[in-house]
């Protein structure tokens, strides 16, 4: 069973969002939701409002490995994925119970993403700790010519995956049917909003 990681990668100034596929962790389903939730923002607002996500005392892209040791304590496990990147796990320090995962870039030490999977996956529990302002958008994989094991999702009004953005908290909460599979605070806008040139959906 193929399941995903987030990581990102520098292209000129900006990062870009890939979706790595591996054996452990949280995998993404096709199943679309059979509701919609929350306002409904224009695709186009996402993007140009996006602000680094923050949780407590830790600033995505800015807070590095020590700073989260410092706020939560020693993790419950600590090493490398077989992306190279440093990985923190907690459990139970988000806003309702689950565990708890730092993305740390290995280079610079900075923590670039925190995954939450909530045990609770209810969307509505979600929506009332986050708030109202996001909106459901739709993505597809393309897949990425650099290693072969990772994918650059776009946007895509028929895409396979669909997810809630909170581009106003740096936040994005993938779905799995009517419930959530996590909960990312992102330092990056995910994803891209146009098809990058030169890849070709995964199949």
């Amino acid at each position: 069973m193929e399941c995903a990681m987030i990581r990102a990668i520098p292209v000129g100034n900006a990062l870009l969002v890939l979706l790595l596929f591996c054996q452990e962790g949280f995998c993404w389903s096709q199943q679309g939701a059979s509701r919609e939730y929350g306002r409904s923002l224009s695709a186009l607002q996402v993007t140009p409002n996006f602000i680094p996500a923050r949780y407590k005392s830790i600033i995505l892209g800015k807070s590095v490995q020590g700073d989260v040791i410092k706020a939560f304590g020693k993790p419950l496990g600590d090493g490398l994925g077989t992306d190279g990147w440093r990985y923190l796990r907690y459990k139970d320090i988000w806003l309702t119970p689950g565990e708890v995962q730092f993305s740390v870039n290995p280079k610079s030490g900075i923590v670039e993403s925190m995954s939450v999977y909530p045990t609770n996956k209810e969307i509505r529990l979600v929506q009332s700790l986050l708030g109202s302002e996001f909106v459901i958008t739709r993505w597809s994989m393309l897949a990425s010519d650099d290693d072969g094991d990772g994918g650059i999702p776009h946007r895509h009004p028929q895409g396979e995956y669909r997810m809630m953005e909170y581009p106003r908290l740096g936040v994005v909460v993938k779905l799995d049917g009517d419930r959530v599979r996590s909960v990312e605070y992102l330092s990056f806008p995910f994803g891209s909003n146009e098809v990058p040139s030169n890849n070709r959906h995964r199949k």
